[in-house]
């Protein structure tokens, strides 16, 4: 009986060090999430700020076919 009490106190101990200090692999993994959503949120950034050009850009070219035709036309 008193060995499984030791045996249970040792084991405790154990699980309050490990949650405590968490093996190295843990924390870079943790980091590594960290970074990876920070890249994820700038990537999106990106893609929008991207998107918007590109239908800006969209908006000229037509604008621009427009002007063309009524120069055509005139002509």
């Amino acid at each position: 009986r008193i060995n499984k009490q030791k045996g249970r106190a040792r084991r405790e101990k154990e699980e309050t060090r490990a949650v405590a200090n968490p093996p190295q692999e843990t924390v870079w993994l943790d980091l590594l999430e960290k970074k990876k959503k920070k890249i994820d949120e700038s990537l999106s950034n990106l893609f929008g700020h991207f998107v918007s050009t590109k239908i800006i850009y969209q908006k000229a070219l037509s604008l621009k076919a427009k002007a063309f035709g009524e120069i055509r036309s005139t002509l």
